[in-house]
């Protein structure tokens, strides 16, 4: 349970009712698109606040609309955690499968979502000690170089910007995200299992 004055205030005066779930030690994380549908468990311990179904909230309206910036891309869900009096931010994005297209668009989910959180850390008055990113999925196809590929535009990177080797991201947990400058943040797959109707990916992850 929340008992810090200032967080409380924040949550009761400066963000829309509703806007954070309630506190619970177990959440059902969904992603209903047509493209596919998944269930994550989350089991969590300490103090938490999320915020389900993040990208279908209001978040900051002032960045570009540049879908190849992808400012208004935002991952399925976000949960800010006290352990040791620190607080940490997890970002989970849910997929049914990825290749080195769809992981370069996840990337820039993560970067947006990160920045939004940052923005919301400040209103409800924490500060975020420790990054932890998450994608759900069921197949990866994650190749090291174009001879491996047809998704040649996934390895051009804009002019001025480092080539990243994103099978080795995705292999070793490390992810870099570019903010003028590549900071690199800790990423966690959760692998997922199909429903015994086919119709649902399911998984379970303890925080």
């Amino acid at each position: 349970m929340i008992s810090e004055t200032r967080i409380q205030y924040a949550l009761d005066h400066f963000i829309a009712e509703k806007y954070f779930d309630a506190e619970s030690e177990e959440y059902l994380l969904k992603e209903m698109c047509d493209s596919g549908k998944s269930e994550l468990k989350i089991k969590i311990t300490g103090d938490n606040l999320c915020i389900q179904d993040f990208d279908n909230r209001g978040k900051c309206n002032f960045v570009r609309p540049d879908k190849t910036i992808g400012m208004n891309r935002s991952v399925d869900h976000l949960i800010f955690r006290k352990t040791d009096d620190q607080w940490e931010l997890h970002l989970i994005e849910m997929k049914s499968s990825i290749k080195n297209r769809k992981w370069i668009e996840v990337k820039q989910k993560f970067r947006a979502s990160y920045l939004n959180a940052k923005a919301i850390a400040a209103f409800i008055g924490i500060t975020i000690d420790k990054v932890i990113l998450y994608t759900t999925y069921e197949n990866a196809e994650i190749t090291d170089r174009p001879g491996k590929t047809t998704d040649l535009k996934s390895y051009a990177p804009k002019l001025g910007e480092k080539l990243i080797d994103i099978k080795k991201e995705w292999d070793t947990g490390i992810v870099e995200l570019n903010f003028g400058q590549y900071d690199a943040f800790r990423h966690t797959k959760i692998k997922m299992i199909r429903s015994d109707d086919q119709t649902t990916l399911l998984g379970e992850y303890s925080i």
